[in-house]
């Protein structure tokens, strides 16, 4: 590690990098989430590749435009099943490393209205995830969908190379950060008004 799975074609690509979780997720279908002290059955329950980052990375390959992901996966046999669906998906991953620990694992409750519940079953490792092993241009689009301050450094050096930088919406609340698109939910918001923001996330020229 890190391992290459593709290389881009053109150093004149435009590769979208996204930065952030993947891992593996444990699904349950409800009714509804259950209240303390009740039980209940779920009708469906699936194990996928999971992570909000990874998920969205795996759905952007599939358009076949260049897609990096950097992360990581822990040395266990989810780590292994991850990598083969990066593999599959034809991502780069020269920012993909291995850690000594657990691959990210979850147990996500979905309820009939389809608002998910998730439960984080591993300890995070997001901290250590760097891109000193990728290469990338200076019009190259970097995802932190779901956004930590550690990844402040990341930002700032791909925003002075003159990258598209989109974060999630949970930098609302970090006034340091600044960036091309801010994503997400109103659930991630955290209680500020976006509309309040709009000097640092700037909507685009017509």
């Amino acid at each position: 590690f890190p391992v290459t799975i593709l290389k881009a074609t053109s150093k004149k690509s435009k590769t979208c990098w996204f930065i952030g979780p993947i891992g593996i997720d444990i699904v349950t279908h409800l009714r509804e989430i259950p209240e303390p002290g009740t039980f209940q059955r779920p009708s469906r329950i699936e194990r996928r590749i999971g992570g909000s980052t990874g998920n969205a990375a795996i759905a952007y390959s599939s358009t076949d435009l260049p897609t990096g992901f950097i992360g990581y996966i822990g040395d266990d046999e989810a780590g292994v099943e991850v990598l083969d669906q990066l593999r599959q998906s034809k991502i780069h991953c020269d920012g993909l490393i291995r850690i000594a620990g657990p691959t990210n694992m979850a147990h996500v409750m979905i309820d009939a209205a389809g608002e998910r519940t998730i439960v984080a079953l591993t300890e995070s490792y997001l901290d250590r995830v760097n891109i000193g092993e990728i290469t990338y241009q200076q019009d190259d689009v970097f995802v932190f969908s779901l956004w930590r301050p550690f990844f402040l450094d990341i930002l700032n050096e791909v925003q002075n190379r003159g990258c598209t930088t989109v974060v999630g919406l949970e930098a609302l609340s970090d006034q340091r950060v600044t960036a091309d698109i801010a994503i997400g939910s109103h659930h991630e918001c955290g209680g500020v008004d976006p509309r309040n923001c709009l000097d640092r996330f700037p909507p685009p020229l017509s």
